[in-house]
């Protein structure tokens, strides 16, 4: 009736009804036939946004479709280790392989949990089904932000390990090789500071620094690896940095933490011709970005937030504020603490030229993010964490820190 209602009088119709028939995933998350959970929404709010779009002239809407999602690793009976955070996946010799932290909590731990901070790795033949690969540490360490290299068919894993306290505080990357089935060698030490994620460009590798400033370094073998660029100016505030490489063109998407300002994540260009970097503003809040690319469409996951970019910038120094026990701690408002950190998403990102225009989030809230990407036939394959299943109510320093757990989503991208 519906349908025909519309045809008859030329109406637009958004067939939430045939969204549910041909979509399976969202079909199962309905609760008793009709109520959409979570899961269903994500799903449903990029189909009805793409609908709305194309009814306002928009064109090309990428619609995302989300095919599957499903928590692949869980321990929230364990306090010591139930903070799983900080994911990389990767698709090697016909297997998935994800990598993440386990330890105690987001932050630098104490020298009593100094045991607890390990680099866990698992493997998938259909990224269905996970097994537990292989557990690594740099002894001593906070082992940090594992990310995958194939380094010319040898798998490794790269993670920035710092001193624990009362020691001073220094940060170097350390790298593992993957030998054989869950056979990975002992680590081996790069360089000073922390690497993000490694890539090849021009037959040798890439990554960036943490250091400030973001620095390019370079490595013929993937071990060695001395500096080559800067790629933001120590005031952007930037740090946590993705490399694109297409051709010999070499893009850094950065997230920004400026002192005064908004935190939009920076995209930088190198121009080789005057062997320096030209940055811009992408004007969207996006962390720990992963750049990943889809047809002719160039697109960013990473951690976003549920309210305009510009709000949400003053509501983290309140949280920051608030969490570190700050001067004035006191005052903050509890309301906007936990508005702040319940509005933390893992978000998707299509680029429009240098800017990003958000076209999904997936089920997350609370710390929350940090993804890996792989494609796999017509599917994008995103790892990332969350504790939304955990949900805290904020009020004291230290509500937030509940258990997270690792996820995998297949997203198929239409338009």
């Amino acid at each position: 009736e519906v349908r025909s209602l519309a045809e008859k009088k030329s109406l637009d119709l958004i067939d939430l009804h045939r969204y549910f028939l041909d979509n399976r995933l969202a079909y199962d998350h309905l609760y008793e036939g009709w109520l959409p959970d979570g899961v269903a929404q994500s799903g449903m709010a990029s189909f009805i946004a793409g609908a709305l779009l194309s009814m306002l002239g928009v064109k090309d809407f990428p619609t995302p479709i989300l095919c599957d999602t499903r928590k692949v690793y869980s321990d929230p009976g364990r306090p010591d280790v139930m903070h799983h955070a900080f994911t990389d996946i990767a698709f090697f010799e016909g297997e998935f392989f994800l990598t993440f932290r386990k330890g105690p909590g987001h932050g630098l731990p104490t020298s009593s949990t100094v045991e607890s901070e390990v680099i866990v790795v698992l493997r998938s033949r259909d990224g269905i089904v996970w097994s537990e690969e292989a557990v690594l540490k740099a002894e001593g360490l906070d082992n940090r932000d594992p990310k995958f290299l194939n380094a010319d068919g040898r798998l490794r894993v790269y993670t920035f390990c710092v001193q624990i306290p009362p020691q001073p505080s220094s940060t170097v990357t350390y790298g593992f090789e993957r030998m054989g089935p869950g056979k990975w060698s002992e680590p081996f030490q790069c360089a000073p500071g922390a690497f993000w994620r490694p890539k090849k460009w021009r037959g040798q590798y890439v990554v960036s620094n943490q250091d400030v400033p973001i620095k390019l370094l370079t490595s013929p073998d993937g071990r060695n690896w001395k500096e080559h660029s800067a790629i933001c100016e120590a005031a952007s505030g930037a740090n946590e940095t993705d490399l694109w490489v297409e051709g010999d063109q070499l893009m850094a998407f950065s997230r920004s933490d400026p002192k005064e300002g908004y935190h939009y994540m920076l995209v930088s260009r190198f121009i080789e011709s005057e062997n320096r970097w030209e940055t811009i503003s992408s004007g969207r809040i996006v962390q720990a970005p992963c750049v990943f690319k889809v047809g002719d469409r160039l697109f960013v996951s990473g951690r976003t937030c549920a309210y305009p970019h510009e709000e949400f910038t003053e509501l983290g120094k309140g949280f920051g504020i608030f969490g570190r026990a700050e001067p004035g701690a006191e005052e903050v408002d509890l309301e906007q603490v936990e508005k702040y950190h319940h509005g933390l998403r893992t978000g998707i990102f299509v680029m429009d030229g240098t800017r990003a225009r958000q076209v999904a989030e997936l089920l997350s809230a609370g710390d929350s993010s940090y993804t890996g990407v792989v494609q796999y036939g017509d599917e994008t394959v995103i790892s990332d964490y969350s504790m939304h299943e955990y949900y805290p109510e904020i009020k004291c320093p230290g509500d937030w820190n509940t258990p997270c757990d690792i996820y995998v989503s297949r997203i198929r991208f239409g338009g």
